[in-house]
């Protein structure tokens, strides 16, 4: 899940520089490349993921007109809980640590 702003941002060159589809972070970009190796399997397994982490089973959703004309009431807040900034700087503080794991391993190996 990438931030709100990090979308829009996306979206604002867009405009500047139009395209026929854009994919945001390397996590899209690594999910069409699982699409078009195994578009089956791919499926399934988001199909799981959505069910499993963002669909609730007990707690029914209640009905609504939605947002789209108008503003849903509560504080509410462009990340809408999701907290893509911290998940992405989560991300990258991995990435980096495995990244001089494995460099470090690497040197210990080639002595």
């Amino acid at each position: 899940m990438y931030s709100a702003e990090r979308v829009a941002r996306t979206i604002v060159n867009l405009i500047r520089v139009p395209r026929r589809e854009v994919i945001v972070g390397p996590a899209g970009r690594g999910l069409v490349v699982q699409m078009k190796i195994a578009p089956g399997l791919t499926e399934r397994q988001m199909a799981l993921q959505v069910d499993k982490g963002h669909l609730y089973r007990t707690k029914p959703a209640p009905a609504t007109d939605g947002n789209l004309f108008q503003a849903a009431s509560g504080t509410g807040s462009v990340s809408g809980g999701w907290h893509g900034k911290r998940r992405t700087a989560l991300r990258r503080t991995a990435s980096a640590a495995l990244l001089t794991t494995a460099v470090v391993m690497a040197r210990r190996w080639a002595r």
